[in-house]
């Protein structure tokens, strides 16, 4: 489609205008030796700069040329280390005349390279010296590093122009999409059409395919001339279909010659390089333009959104705009965050997993935004009671045969963790009367011989933010009145055991205040199912009995397996927990597991219950669900709890 012909006449167009350019071809096949056939010669012939290339693809260069130009390497055991990159100069053609050398820090370069013109899986395929997507990724960002310090130095905004090979679902070197190998960058985009027939089709599903990854396309160029006779008119009809999309058409090369024409190829491509010189020019003026209104705009985010925001667990008062994180983006564990103080979009790890949601990394994320894509146009919303469809029957079964594995059979869908958690203490509470009546139906005048239902809980517990979360923990600076007066503690707080390591030695944090020494090597050792201490156990149950003795009506055990998350990242003892499960079992309280931190493999396994070795009756999850993708969550239960709610009244 003419991505090359773009790229030169943007480099040239840039370099008249005083703007610096890096040109990147990460991949190029069909080295044969002539240098004009490469890309990178033609973006330098028309910047007037250097070609670098680099030793991976030199080789292909060099592997290309006649044998008679090659020096004998036949008896040495391993291959010989690759000649210096060839230039246009050192071409066994006469050499093209060279375009005056700009000042500018300009740079062209070409990082990897194999000799048979097909793509480049199949270069591999055939040749061998095949490449990681990390290391194209390494070279692009060291180049892309060198152009920033020379720009830096020079005070100049620069042009990054990165071209691939192919289209953007074309296989790069180890079979990935390059929209994928690519999208660690982000860059915008400027996706070069087809003016052919058929061009619209394949235009538009390049566009989408670039932007259901999260590109941000700037343009969409093609050269056309519409008001040729003949032509098709792709511009005019893909303009219908782009909006917001800019879209641009500039006169084709009329060529009757190939590199291996020599003199009359280059006089062409001069040709017709300065024949789109005034469209590519404004191009490039729109690319920057583009550029800094976005830095621009974005640079009065913090402003407007402390006018307009009200950010949970923050403090308003005191709160600067220089403390509001300007994000762009999400590349895997990482956001791109625009840093002020460089005036650059910088990564920056999301060391708290967003509220410990995130959990996929840029490959799953990517194909996490194709999945919701795809079901957001297929179904929007639908109404969930007695309505049945594949993606929430797949989900179910993949929870019942995952964290609910050997022990749940139902599975109730909510919209968040602290839903999720109402909803299992309504299960549990259920459970709890029925059990306690007998098994019969319930009615509103059975509560008359109750008194006030508790929840067991361990201390410093948080289980979310709405009422029924609130009651069932003890007051805590999450909770209380003065957060919200109908806030009433309705629980029992059971002092957890804590494990931890102190100079290197690994310590038990007992319920009494005092410290055990313990022999364990590592946290493993802790969770060892194997692992038994009688005079340990017997302790941890004496200590929850004198705790929980006195209480009756104890509706629900309500605990956060393994570790305790906004309480302060906290390890709890698995044997003490187990104690607690084993102690509400034997009083006939239904036993609620909170894993919407913990589960979901947060802690190397799906469900936590495989480290404490005892199952729920009921669990929560959340977060790593949808990585945050969508807001959901589930209750999982067992056939038990679920019995406890049916009914001939339709109520």
């Amino acid at each position: 489609v003419g991505k090359s012909l773009v790229s030169s006449a943007l480099s040239a167009a840039a370099s008249k205008l005083g703007v610096p350019v890096c040109y990147i071809k990460p991949i190029q096949t069909g080295i044969t030796g002539e240098a004009w056939e490469m890309d990178g010669t033609k973006v330098a012939h028309s910047l007037g700069a250097a070609h670098n290339i680099l030793p991976h693809a030199a080789r292909a260069a060099a592997d290309a040329m006649p044998s008679t130009t090659k020096t004998n390497h036949a008896s040495h055991q391993s291959p010989p280390p690759p000649p210096p990159p060839p230039s246009p100069s050192s071409s066994s053609k006469p050499p093209p005349p060279s375009r005056t050398i700009t000042l500018l820090p300009s740079r062209v370069s070409t990082l990897f390279g194999w000799k048979n013109p097909v793509s480049p899986h199949l270069a591999v395929e055939m040749e061998g010296r095949g490449v990681s997507d990390e290391e194209i990724v390494r070279a692009i960002e060291h180049e892309h590093s060198c152009f920033q310090d020379e720009i830096a130095r020079s005070d100049r905004p620069g042009l990054v122009l990165i071209e691939i090979a192919g289209g953007p679902l074309s296989p790069g070197p180890s079979g990935t999409l390059f929209a994928d190998l690519l999208r660690p960058f982000r860059f915008p985009g400027l996706l070069v059409g087809s003016a052919e027939l058929g061009g619209i089709s394949g235009t538009l599903c390049a566009k989408e395919s670039i932007e259901i990854r999260g590109f941000d396309l700037s343009h969409l160029l093609l050269l056309e001339d519409g008001k040729r006779t003949g032509t098709l008119n792709n511009a005019e009809a893909l303009g219908s279909h782009s909006s917001p999309l800019r879209v641009r058409s500039v006169l084709p090369i009329d060529s009757t010659s190939s590199a291996s024409d020599g003199q009359v190829y280059i006089d062409e491509l001069d040709h017709w390089v300065e024949s789109v010189s005034k469209d590519m020019e404004q191009l490039v003026v729109e690319l920057l333009d583009g550029h800094f209104e976005k830095v621009l705009a974005m640079e009065r985010y913090p402003e407007e959104a402390l006018q307009s925001f009200w950010y949970p667990f923050a403090q308003h008062k005191g709160l600067s705009a220089d403390q509001v994180t300007l994000i762009d983006s999400r590349e895997g564990d990482s956001f791109s965050v625009y840093d002020r103080s460089k005036a650059s979009f910088e990564p920056k790890f999301d060391s708290c997993a967003s509220w410990w949601t995130q959990g996929p990394d840029l490959s799953m994320q990517i194909e996490m935004g194709k999945k919701v894509g795809y079901a957001a146009s297929r179904y929007g919303h639908v109404i969930f009671p007695t309505n049945v469809h594949e993606p929430v029957l797949e989900c179910t079964r993949n929870l019942l045969t995952g964290p609910g594995m050997g022990w749940a059979q139902r599975v109730f869908y909510s919209d968040n963790g602290s839903t999720a958690i109402e909803v299992a203490l309504k299960m549990a509470f259920r459970k709890y009367l029925s059990d306690s009546l007998g098994g019969k139906g319930l009615e509103d005048e059975d509560m008359c011989d109750f008194d006030e239902l508790l929840v067991v809980t361990q201390r410093g517990a948080y289980h979310g933010d709405t009422l029924a979360c609130m009651n069932a923990v003890e007051k805590s600076i999450f909770n209380g009145w003065a957060q919200f007066p109908w806030n009433v503690q309705k629980c029992v707080a059971v002092q957890p055991a804590y494990i931890q390591q102190k100079n290197g030695k690994f310590l038990i944090d007992m319920p009494d205040g005092t410290s055990k020494a313990t022999p364990f090597k590592s946290v493993t050792d802790y969770f060892d199912k194997r692992r038994a201490d009688t005079q340990l156990q017997s302790l941890y149950r004496r200590g929850i009995e004198a705790e929980l003795e006195e209480h009756s009506n104890l509706g629900a055990l309500l605990i956060e397996p393994v570790c305790q998350g906004a309480g302060g990242m906290k390890f709890i003892d698995p044997l003490w927990q187990r104690e607690l499960v084993h102690y509400c079992r034997e009083r006939g309280i239904p036993v609620i597991y909170d894993e919407i931190f913990v589960g979901l493999w947060r802690c190397g396994v799906e469900s936590t219950k495989d480290l404490l070795a005892i199952d729920p009756d009921v669990a929560c999850y959340a977060k790593l669900l949808t990585g945050g993708a969508v807001p959901l969550a589930v209750t999982l239960a067992t056939e038990e709890v679920f019995d406890c709610f049916l009914d001939d009244k339709k109520k």
